[in-house]
């Protein structure tokens, strides 16, 4: 397991971790994955909250013996970064089929989080500069539109008439 992109760990019925990968240990900090071993969320460099949040979805697996699959969640890594990870969680059995506890992988996805993100600003800039588009377009008619009915105005105004003035104003912008 050691050669799998993402963090693996497994924890007993009380939420004490059993072990875990190197890539789980470098996460939390630890030389090895046998320094995991007898800990709890706790003792990790976790926020209260997230180890409350880990635990909380680890009992929900175990109680109801189903697995939880893409679960979005924050996490403080070890050297201090907060990231995002996306994790799964299934319940382990013995060979009796009891739950003896929970087995999670999470991968960081931060960055693919921050693309969608800085994707999801880019198409709101475009679909604004189409709207602006589209209105300027639509201003620009009645603005044609006025143009053409000041300029015919114009055309019918005497030379003497006190209104030519303004009207010449307005058909020169």
């Amino acid at each position: 397991i050691d050669n799998v992109p993402q963090a693996v760990f497994w924890k007993d019925r009380t939420l004490v971790y059993q072990g875990c990968n190197r890539n789980f240990a470098i996460d939390v900090g630890l030389g090895s994955p046998e320094q995991v071993a007898g800990k709890t969320d706790f003792d990790f460099p976790r926020t209260r909250f997230e180890a409350e949040s880990y635990q909380q979805i680890d009992r929900r697996v175990m109680d109801s013996d189903t697995p939880e699959y893409h679960i979005i969640e924050p996490q403080r890594m070890a050297d201090g970064r907060e990231a995002w990870v996306e994790t799964s969680k299934v319940p382990l059995h013995d060979v009796h089929g009891k739950v003896i506890g929970v087995l999670g992988t999470y991968e960081d996805i931060t960055d693919r989080l921050r693309t969608e993100e800085s994707l999801r600003q880019t198409q709101k800039m475009e679909s604004l500069g189409v709207l602006a588009g589209g209105i300027a377009h639509d201003f620009n008619n009645l603005l044609v539109a006025m143009l053409g009915q000041t300029s015919l105005a114009l055309s019918k105004l005497p030379a003497d008439s006190e209104a030519r003035p303004h009207v010449e104003k307005a058909v020169k912008g």
